[in-house]
């Protein structure tokens, strides 16, 4: 029986050289923006204001196709991408403030469509910005065939929308806590941010692991989505660290980068630990030292009386 699986790529993230989201088959742009440096949607909004918009969707293939189109949150992700969020995951952010005009399309080989939407803030926005995408989404999935498995491919294309809330920015993070968490056979590390700003954040950093005996290890370090004011987000973080039965000591540094470009702020958190079962080690370790004491103890005594019957015998 052939096997077979569903790829799901997530949105295709756009760098900033690009004139447009595109694949071989499909493209999505702000509406007359495809030869622009900057293809996406920027704002600048007060409480309760509303503007519009209008996304051009564009069948680049021979055939009809069926597509689905949705509003979805979305962060930076520190290195010139864009993450966006699941079709799964509800926005309760940025966006949540766009209504599309429609939600799906029928288009034919090499046709365009221009889809309206419109921008609502709410009465009560945090101050600074937010991260909003709408995503274009083929209905039926892509066949790719390798040997005897069968890949269907979902794509997503996703044209970003940058709003700012004017007003006067406090960003401010702490991470409030920083442990090991064993997993299977390997050691995560467990954190808990806290955005106690009054502006969106999207934190993105480095994490340090280093044994007491080796070199360190440095990995990228993405929370995935912006916190807002007040929210705690508790992220589990993968390392490179395998459980043992030996212990070994590590210090582990979470350094993360927050705010906007250029006045971007860091906060950092440091945790000593050990792995291995070293209570149980301890343990042998301490019954070892009483067993060579009490051995030594007891050559003491069997040399002592040795010594005892040796003088008697030369008196």
């Amino acid at each position: 029986m052939r096997r077979l699986r569903w790829l799901a790529l997530l949105a295709v993230l756009l760098p900033g050289t690009s004139a447009a989201v595109q694949t071989s088959t499909l493209g999505a742009y702000p509406t007359g923006a495809l030869a622009s440096p900057t293809p996406w949607f920027r704002y600048t909004l007060d409480a309760s204001q509303s503007a519009r918009g209008s996304v051009t969707v564009d069948n680049r293939s021979n055939v009809t196709q069926n597509v689905a189109l949705y509003p979805v949150d979305a962060a930076p992700n520190g290195d010139g991408g864009f993450g966006m969020e699941p079709r799964a995951t509800k926005p309760h952010d940025a966006g949540s403030w766009i209504k599309l005009e429609t939600t799906s399309l029928q288009l034919a080989p090499h046709q365009q469509q221009n889809i309206p939407f419109q921008l609502t803030v709410p009465s009560r926005p945090s101050i600074g910005p937010h991260y909003a995408g709408i995503v274009v989404q083929p209905v039926v999935p892509t066949l790719s065939k390798q040997g005897n498995t069968n890949l269907y491919i979902v794509s997503r294309l996703g044209v970003r929308v940058y709003i700012t809330i004017p007003g006067v920015e406090r960003p401010s993070l702490a991470i409030a806590s920083l442990h090991p968490q064993p997993n299977r056979r390997q050691i995560g590390l467990t954190t808990v941010l806290r955005n106690d700003g009054n502006t969106l954040v999207a934190p993105t950093g480095t994490l340090t692991v280093t044994p007491w005996l080796g070199k360190a290890s440095i990995q990228v370090f993405n929370a995935g989505r912006a916190l807002a004011p007040t929210e705690r987000l508790e992220l589990q973080i993968p390392t490179p660290i395998k459980l043992s039965t030996f212990p070994r000591r590590y210090t582990a540094k979470l350094q993360l980068r927050y705010g906007v470009e250029p006045h971007y702020r860091t906060v950092s958190r440091t945790v000593t630990f050990w792995t291995g079962n070293v209570r149980a080690w301890l343990a042998g370790l301490i019954v070892a030292l009483l067993v060579a004491a009490g051995l030594a103890m007891k050559y003491g005594a069997h040399r002592h009386r040795n010594r005892h019957r040796r003088d008697q015998g030369q008196a």
